[in-house]
Protein backbone atom coordinates (compact mmCIF):
# COMPACT_ATOMS: atom_id res chain seq x y z
CA UNK A 1 0.00 0.00 0.00
CA UNK A 2 2.69 2.37 1.24
CA UNK A 3 4.12 1.04 -2.25
CA UNK A 4 1.29 2.44 -4.69
CA UNK A 5 0.45 5.60 -2.56
CA UNK A 6 4.10 6.33 -3.41
CA UNK A 7 3.57 5.15 -7.05
CA UNK A 8 0.54 7.10 -7.25
CA UNK A 9 2.32 10.08 -5.71
CA UNK A 10 5.10 9.61 -8.16
CA UNK A 11 2.75 9.30 -11.18
CA UNK A 12 0.82 12.81 -9.87
CA UNK A 13 4.46 14.85 -9.84
CA UNK A 14 5.69 13.28 -12.92
CA UNK A 15 2.29 14.26 -14.51
CA UNK A 16 2.58 18.01 -13.32
CA UNK A 17 6.54 17.75 -14.42
CA UNK A 18 5.43 16.60 -17.53
CA UNK A 19 2.82 19.24 -17.41
CA UNK A 20 4.92 21.91 -16.31
CA UNK A 21 7.74 21.04 -19.03
CA UNK A 22 4.94 20.99 -21.66
CA UNK A 23 4.00 24.60 -20.62
CA UNK A 24 7.57 26.03 -20.67
CA UNK A 25 8.22 24.06 -23.73
CA UNK A 26 5.09 26.05 -25.55
CA UNK A 27 6.25 29.44 -24.04
CA UNK A 28 9.45 28.38 -25.63
CA UNK A 29 8.70 27.55 -28.61
CA UNK A 30 6.20 30.67 -28.92
CA UNK A 31 9.58 32.82 -27.73
CA UNK A 32 11.59 30.85 -30.28
CA UNK A 33 8.35 31.74 -33.24
CA UNK A 34 8.53 35.50 -31.92
CA UNK A 35 12.37 35.99 -32.00
CA UNK A 36 12.60 34.22 -35.56
CA UNK A 37 9.67 36.87 -36.89
CA UNK A 38 11.19 39.66 -34.95
CA UNK A 39 14.71 38.48 -36.89
CA UNK A 40 13.08 38.23 -40.16
CA UNK A 41 11.18 40.92 -39.83
CA UNK A 42 14.95 42.97 -38.86
CA UNK A 43 16.34 41.30 -41.84
CA UNK A 44 13.56 42.04 -44.13
CA UNK A 45 13.74 46.06 -43.29
CA UNK A 46 17.92 45.57 -43.83
CA UNK A 47 17.21 43.94 -47.18
CA UNK A 48 14.42 47.03 -47.77
CA UNK A 49 17.32 49.80 -46.83
CA UNK A 50 20.25 47.90 -48.61
CA UNK A 51 17.53 47.90 -51.71
CA UNK A 52 16.71 51.49 -51.28
CA UNK A 53 20.35 52.05 -50.85
CA UNK A 54 21.14 50.31 -54.11
CA UNK A 55 18.11 52.55 -55.85
CA UNK A 56 19.88 55.87 -54.72
CA UNK A 57 23.53 55.17 -55.34
CA UNK A 58 22.20 53.57 -58.89
CA UNK A 59 20.34 57.01 -59.02
CA UNK A 60 23.55 59.02 -57.72
CA UNK A 61 25.50 57.63 -60.67
CA UNK A 62 22.90 57.76 -63.20
CA UNK A 63 22.62 60.82 -63.06
CA UNK A 64 26.77 61.78 -62.33
CA UNK A 65 26.74 59.63 -65.35
CA UNK A 66 24.42 61.98 -67.52
CA UNK A 67 26.57 64.94 -66.20
CA UNK A 68 29.51 63.69 -67.35
CA UNK A 69 28.16 62.88 -70.52
CA UNK A 70 26.53 66.34 -70.92
CA UNK A 71 29.91 68.00 -70.00
CA UNK A 72 31.94 65.34 -72.35
CA UNK A 73 29.87 66.14 -75.47
CA UNK A 74 30.02 70.19 -74.55
CA UNK A 75 33.37 69.26 -74.58
CA UNK A 76 33.61 67.41 -77.83
CA UNK A 77 31.31 70.51 -79.47
CA UNK A 78 33.56 73.29 -78.55
CA UNK A 79 36.35 71.03 -79.89
CA UNK A 80 34.17 70.55 -83.13
CA UNK A 81 33.40 74.21 -83.43
CA UNK A 82 36.90 75.15 -82.77
CA UNK A 83 38.00 72.89 -85.63
CA UNK A 84 35.27 74.18 -87.72
CA UNK A 85 36.56 77.62 -87.17
CA UNK A 86 40.34 77.14 -87.61
CA UNK A 87 39.45 74.71 -90.77
CA UNK A 88 37.24 77.76 -92.53
CA UNK A 89 39.88 80.08 -91.17
CA UNK A 90 42.97 77.61 -93.32
CA UNK A 91 40.43 77.82 -95.88
CA UNK A 92 40.18 81.79 -96.01
CA UNK A 93 43.97 82.32 -95.67
CA UNK A 94 44.19 79.57 -98.74
CA UNK A 95 41.22 81.44 -100.63
CA UNK A 96 43.60 84.82 -99.82
CA UNK A 97 46.36 83.42 -100.52
CA UNK A 98 45.35 82.15 -104.19
CA UNK A 99 43.56 85.68 -104.43
CA UNK A 100 47.20 87.47 -103.99
CA UNK A 101 48.69 84.94 -106.21
CA UNK A 102 46.18 85.49 -108.95
CA UNK A 103 46.45 89.40 -108.42
CA UNK A 104 50.44 88.76 -108.59
CA UNK A 105 50.18 86.49 -112.01
CA UNK A 106 47.15 89.02 -113.17
CA UNK A 107 49.78 92.03 -112.88
CA UNK A 108 52.75 90.34 -114.04
CA UNK A 109 50.79 89.26 -117.03
CA UNK A 110 49.41 93.13 -117.55
CA UNK A 111 53.23 94.27 -117.11
CA UNK A 112 53.98 91.42 -120.05
CA UNK A 113 50.86 92.36 -122.33
CA UNK A 114 52.11 95.84 -121.71
CA UNK A 115 55.67 95.21 -122.46
CA UNK A 116 54.60 93.13 -125.81
CA UNK A 117 52.56 95.69 -126.57
CA UNK A 118 54.92 98.55 -126.07
CA UNK A 119 57.37 96.11 -128.48
CA UNK A 120 54.64 95.69 -130.76
CA UNK A 121 53.91 99.79 -130.92
CA UNK A 122 57.66 100.14 -131.47
CA UNK A 123 58.20 97.70 -134.11
CA UNK A 124 55.37 98.94 -135.95
CA UNK A 125 56.43 102.88 -135.49
CA UNK A 126 60.23 101.63 -137.04
CA UNK A 127 58.60 99.85 -139.65
CA UNK A 128 56.31 102.87 -140.69
CA UNK A 129 59.55 104.66 -140.48
CA UNK A 130 61.37 103.08 -142.98
CA UNK A 131 58.83 102.76 -145.19
CA UNK A 132 58.70 106.38 -145.18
Amino acid sequence: MLLTQLTERLQKQNDQCEKILSAHQESFDSLLQTQKEQFDNSLLEKENKQTLQLKECQQESQKHASELLEEKQKEFDQVSNTQKELYQKMLREEKDGMREELTKERKEMDAYSKKITHKVLRRRENLSQRKN
